[in-house]
């Protein structure tokens, strides 16, 4: 299930008893009113010079007034429920928006710290290469989350063509062909152009029988390609050159169309705006994004809190590699022999 930046943003802050959710009653440029912050038992200085983060569309944070009941300055009013902003916002919050007070750190430093702590959770991806006849080495430096030689864990050869999925609402022409999202089997071909349905035709099994897909007519034209193929080349190199990484294999003879199938272990991408998805495991990026925050204090906080930082720190390091032995992808590696004739393997090129 994918996460937005803002619920991983709130899930972590309640799980350090950092973060308030609460819901705009009504608001102006400098203050803000919750109803359920009203509690005449609680201390005006509660959320002394805390950060207040309104969830609408402006995304908008602003620092709390340090209490000073003596001048008669509050940055909370347990009577009345008032929030007093240190500056105005930029436009007036909507009554039922919701927003969220932090007190450990402001709104931005806590999204980049989640994003650093997302870089330290992986998953297995693939990514493709057009291969080029007689080519042995291959840029990697186009995929900047790739740094380390050991990410790439296998390299395949995918030898012949592919028809496309068919997809909803796509202009077709006469002579294209497509097979099923959910494959059977079988290609088919348009006979009669236009644009597919929203969602797909029951296709037929049949060779030759047709099927309509809104403007679209099918014809079921052949089994689909069985020659695809994907082959695991029996040697491969990444080297760093400078932090520059290239992929380097015996050439191949490509006839056009194939394409280099590079498995690799690829770090979650950063979440640049609030409602942007994760699909790192809550559990996991939760996990990961508190420890990076206990890192984070230990640097910049207070001399007095480093030792009670570390303490916390080091019980979130304990959980997060716990969570790592659940969750971090273990693919299988091949042993990579060198690229030599010893072992009566031809460097030549590889019809």
């Amino acid at each position: 299930m994918a996460t937005s930046l803002r619920t991983l943003r709130q899930e972590v802050g309640a799980e350090l008893d950092e973060c308030y959710l609460g819901v705009v009653a009504s608001a102006t440029l400098n203050n803000l009113t919750c109803t359920a912050l009203i509690d005449s038992d609680e201390s005006p200085s509660k959320y002394d010079r805390g950060w207040v983060m309104i969830c609408d569309a402006n995304a908008e944070w602003r620092r709390l007034r340090a209490t000073d009941e003596g001048a008669g300055i509050y940055g909370y009013k347990p009577d009345s429920g008032v929030l007093s902003f240190v500056r105005p916002l930029n436009s007036i919050p909507s009554a039922s928006a919701q927003f969220e007070i932090h007190t450990l750190l402001d709104p931005d430093s806590f999204n980049a710290r989640i994003n650093v702590a997302l870089s330290r959770c992986t998953y297995v991806d693939e990514q493709r290469i057009a291969a080029v006849d007689g080519q042995r080495a291959y840029d990697l430096s186009a995929y900047t989350w790739l740094t380390k030689p050991e990410q790439v864990v296998n390299v395949f050869w995918l030898q012949g063509t592919e028809d496309d999925k068919w997809t909803y609402s796509t202009g077709y022409v006469v002579g294209d062909y497509v097979v099923p999202g959910t494959y059977n089997g079988y290609r088919y071909k348009c006979t009669v152009a236009g644009a597919s349905d929203l969602l797909p035709p029951t296709w037929p099994t049949t060779i030759g029988l047709t099927v309509s897909d809104n403007e679209v007519i099918w014809k079921c034209d052949s089994l689909a390609d069985a020659e695809k193929r994907l082959l695991a080349l029996n040697w491969f190199r990444v080297v760093n050159d400078s932090g520059a990484l290239s992929l380097h294999i015996r050439p191949y003879t490509s006839s056009g169309g194939e394409e280099l199938v590079v498995q690799v272990v690829r770090p979650y991408d950063a979440l640049p705006t609030e409602t942007m998805e994760t699909d790192c495991p809550l559990r996991w990026a939760r996990a990961a994004a508190i420890l990076e925050i206990y890192n984070w204090l230990m640097r910049t906080g207070p001399a007095e809190d480093v030792k009670r930082w570390k303490e916390a720190r080091d019980e979130a390091a304990g959980a997060f590699a716990s969570l790592c032995r659940v969750h971090a992808p273990r693919p299988a590696r091949r042993i990579q022999f060198g690229d030599n004739l010893k072992r009566g393997v031809s460097s030549d090129v590889v019809a």
